[in-house]
């Protein structure tokens, strides 16, 4: 059963979480930063500054008084490049009424018919793509924020409670784990447009052809939609013979950029969704900017937060598999708990390095490079050594 969800809450999209490659000597001058805090010998090097590492630095920074915690990523504060810069993130919610009850918490959610989405919001989704779906949810008390404003707090409460972010230091690229992308475009509304669509939901349509969401006006006027169909760019280690999946760095096609610099096909891609949705409420709805927005995922949908089978003192908290933001409060407090050994069985069981998956269903996303109109950038030989090779490799 195919199941709209309407709903005004998040969607996960988290970062990438870069392993970087920091130098010895970088190592010793991150640690100079941090001797203005309490001599200790406990010193954790934190590598990316996204959502799992942003949380775990600040609940390190509460929990490990007198240790020594240095948070490292490739650009300062905010990288334009990562998932977590961006405009503002909902989450997926088909199962929200059943997590709600089993939790035992009051809400006033309510399922709809397909009819009575077609009636709401003054008749704005009349022509959505509602065909096989039953019903959708409808929950008036949950809402959506903006990423990037709450990972900058995050760091910047990790910070003043001593943590290390140093600007200064020349990072290097380093191993990368699995990467795949959605595509992302902004509508910038007209103060007609604003009034018409200023209070509609979040609306999630994961069916059909439309398989996408768009959310309210942000306060700068700007619509946000995403197709939720996942894009890899794979690349293949001449001397091993193993192919990697890497994120695309280029400006055009990590950060917001202009319409005329993306792929054809994923502007229709976009397109797709605005007609899936509001179908002749959409025709004027041209997007202003669009984003390829990469991120790490897992088969089965859930984390990575677990030590390294064989390496000791190397651990990982990854994987954010589109739905970490929501975390972002509280995914630290697992990571501590790795490290210091509290994981609880069934979180091991679910985030370790070695779990099973066998059985799971694997969506398996498009080439990006096979996306109608696609060119590579020149600056995504930024990449790639003097010998022309990739210069990263799969853990």
């Amino acid at each position: 059963m195919n199941v709209a969800c309407l709903t005004q809450t998040f969607f996960a999209i988290s970062s990438i979480t870069l392993s970087v490659r920091a130098t010895a000597e970088q190592v010793r001058l991150s640690s100079q930063h941090s001797m203005n805090m309490a001599d200790s010998k406990d010193f954790y090097l934190i590598v990316g500054a996204g959502f799992f590492d942003a949380s775990t630095a600040l609940h390190m920074s509460r929990q490990k008084h007198g240790a020594r915690i240095t948070l490292l990523d490739r650009l300062p504060f905010p990288d334009p490049i990562a998932a977590s810069h961006d405009i503002l993130q909902p989450s997926s919610a088909s199962r929200i009424l059943e997590n709600f009850e089993k939790l035992g918490i009051k809400h006033h959610a309510e399922v709809l018919t397909t009819q009575q989405i077609r009636e709401r919001w003054d008749g704005l989704y009349a022509d959505a793509d509602c065909t096989d779906i039953k019903d959708g949810i409808w929950n008036p008390e949950s809402g959506w924020a903006e990423a990037a404003k709450a990972l900058e707090a995050t760091i910047q409460a990790a910070v003043e409670n001593g943590v290390v972010f140093p600007d200064d230091l020349d990072l290097q690229a380093g191993k990368r784990i699995i990467a795949a992308g959605v595509c992302e475009a902004a509508v910038q509304l007209s103060d007609e447009q604003r009034a018409i669509f200023q209070e509609v939901p979040v609306f999630v349509l994961d069916a059909n052809e439309t398989r996408g969401e768009t959310i309210p006006p942000t306060p700068e006027g700007e619509l946000k939609f995403t197709r939720d169909i996942k894009f890899t760019n794979t690349l293949t280690d001449e001397k091993s013979g193993k192919q990697m999946l890497v994120p695309l760095i280029g400006k055009h096609t990590s950060q917001w950029t202009d319409p005329d610099k993306v792929p054809l096909g994923l502007g229709e891609e976009i397109g797709t969704v605005i007609e899936g949705i509001y179908g002749k409420h959409g025709t004027d709805l041209t997007p202003a900017k669009y984003r390829f927005c990469w991120d790490a995922g897992t088969p089965d949908s859930n984390f990575m937060i677990s030590p390294h089978p064989r390496v000791p003192h190397l651990f990982f908290a990854t994987m954010g598999t589109w739905h970490s933001w929501k975390f972002l409060p509280i995914l630290g407090k697992y990571v501590v708990n790795m490290l210091d050994g509290n994981l609880g069985e069934e979180e091991k069981g679910r985030w370790d390095w070695n779990r099973k998956m066998d059985k799971v269903k694997r969506d398996i996303p498009s080439e990006l490079k096979d996306t109608k109109g696609y060119q590579e950038e020149e600056d995504e030989q930024e990449r790639k050594g003097e010998d022309g090779k990739p210069s990263c490799v799969l853990l």
